[in-house]
């Protein structure tokens, strides 16, 4: 695997104990909204790394990480001690489902999917395309994001229950839409069993669990 060093350039606060972080994307590097990296973090008892997913429509100058910090976790601590100027090592991008030309998609996420959720949409929308975000929890992130979203005509919902959720996407009937899902389990498999009830093809849906 090759592994590749940037440097931060800003860390900002996006959300209760979450942090974006935006990094130099180095020349040989590029990925879509919805492909991940692997970063790693060296340590005398050995490197640990994690996967975390893009969340900047764009990779061509910098790109953007969205971290929520687990004080138990074995390597998003470790975001908190970032400063700007600080190096990152990470290798990718990995992930074979994710954005490419679409006329319209829906985006939900959950916790630190919101950001590529948020990517997903404002990509669809810088390339002339119409879009939906859903996001799903009591703990919104990337607010001023969102905001500019609704401002620039996507439609843009807040559920803070699973039974809301259910009856905000199943309301939508966008069936012929591409779908993009982004969380951890509990709100991967909601989402699934609720677009499979509402009657979105498989092939339009794209999920990344992240565990």
């Amino acid at each position: 695997m090759d592994w590749m060093t940037t440097t931060v350039t800003q860390i900002e606060d996006v959300g209760p104990d979450a942090l974006a972080i935006t990094a130099n994307t180095p020349t040989n590097f590029t990925a879509q909204p919805g492909q991940f990296v692997r970063v790693r973090v060296e340590r005398p008892s050995g490197s640990v790394d994690r996967y975390y997913t893009v969340s900047s429509p764009f990779v061509s100058e910098t790109f953007e990480m969205t971290v929520t910090i687990d004080p138990d976790g074995e390597l998003s601590p470790w975001f908190e001690t970032l400063s700007s100027g600080d190096t990152i090592q990470f290798s990718g991008p990995f992930g074979a489902t994710y954005y490419t030309d679409e006329e319209h998609t829906i985006a939900l996420g959950s916790g630190p999917g919101i950001g590529p959720a948020i990517a997903v949409a404002e990509r669809t929308l810088a390339e002339g395309g119409t879009t939906t975000v859903i996001c799903h929890g009591e703990d919104i992130l990337h607010e001023s994001r969102l905001a500019d979203l609704a401002a620039n005509g996507s439609s843009v919902y807040f559920t803070d229950s699973d039974e809301r959720f259910t009856e905000t996407v199943t309301s939508l009937h966008e069936t012929g839409s591409s779908v993009f899902v982004y969380g951890f389990s509990s709100f991967a498999e909601l989402a699934k069993q609720t677009l499979d009830e509402a009657g979105y093809p498989a092939e339009n849906v794209s999920i990344e669990n992240f565990g």
